[in-house]
């Protein structure tokens, strides 16, 4: 299977937002990084693909199935680990996973107890005693004992400590390993990404404005840094959301050897990082691109 997920001429509207267009698709065997600054719709996505919510138009296909028509067979083969997990917190960790078990034909209760005691998590304890870190593992190990095809990741390292988002880099790396797995990772945490994505998806206001694959975006993305003098109108036209600050300016722009020629050692260029990439990308022009 060529792509995990295709999505195609997908609208949903809410009052004050609406996700306009989106056609994408997420490769199979990869780690598609999905960003976007708060609110620009990258939960309204997972939930479309998820099937908790309906599109008002166009199809979302998962694993080769319709989502409208197929969604109960789509949710036992994903899994799924949300910023605040929803938990009953009454329970005890055990009587939670318990309580999960008979919606995944595949689960492995060998695989889960590997996994919360590689993570320490007390298991006997109600979840209303969990720090947050403990909430995302127990979700990771739910997520990744029934042997899902696909990971959906909304915005889970948001709030932990750089230890906890390494280990759950790591542990991403093996679910990868274990081959045919895919994951798609929606975060405004962009350095989590910059070591692990394959592709990219870039949302401003609930539009597709970037799908490229991250070594595409490196060669092609540039930070400028120049004097404020060399801002003619022929260079602010290859540049976008120019900063300008008492010592002269810092801009993206996708025309590098254009920029190159014009300015010369006159500026400074450097790759940009997928953050750089969100930061002017939503304040400038090309975020409508």
């Amino acid at each position: 299977m060529e792509n995990a997920i295709e999505i195609t001429g997908v609208h949903k509207g809410y009052p004050g937002f609406h996700l306009s267009d989106v056609t994408l698709q997420v490769p199979a065997g990869h780690v598609t990084g999905l960003i976007g600054p708060n609110g620009a719709g990258k939960t309204t996505l997972i939930k479309l693909i998820l099937g908790t919510v309906q599109s008002d138009s166009g199809s979302v296909r998962v694993l080769g199935m319709d989502q409208s028509r197929e969604g109960a067979d789509i949710r036992a083969r994903v899994g799924f680990v949300h910023e605040v997990p929803p938990y009953y917190d009454f329970l005890s960790g055990r009587r939670f996973a318990r309580l999960l078990r008979p919606y995944y034909r595949n689960w492995d209760q060998h695989v889960f107890e590997e996994l919360c005691s590689e993570f320490a998590l007390p298991l006997a304890k109600r979840i209303s005693a969990y720090s947050r870190g403990m909430r995302m593992k127990l979700a990771l190990a739910i997520a990744l004992c029934h042997r899902a095809d696909i990971l959906l990741m909304d915005e889970p390292t948001s709030g932990l400590d750089p230890v906890f988002r390494r280990e759950l880099l790591d542990r991403l790396r093996v679910y990868l390993e274990e081959g045919g797995r895919t994951i798609l990772f929606s975060t405004h945490i962009t350095s989590d990404l910059e070591s692990i994505a394959d592709y990219v998806l870039l949302l401003r206001h609930g539009k597709l404005c970037l799908s490229e694959s991250a070594d595409t975006l490196r060669e092609r993305w540039r930070i400028v840094k120049g004097g404020r003098e060399d801002l003619s109108a022929g260079v602010r036209d290859l540049l976008v959301a120019v900063e300008e600050h008492a010592y002269g300016f810092t801009a993206l722009t996708e025309h590098p050897v254009e920029v190159d020629s014009i300015l010369g050692d006159r500026a400074a260029m450097e790759r940009s990082s997928l953050g750089d990439l969100v930061y002017f990308v939503d304040k400038g022009r090309g975020g409508d691109a």
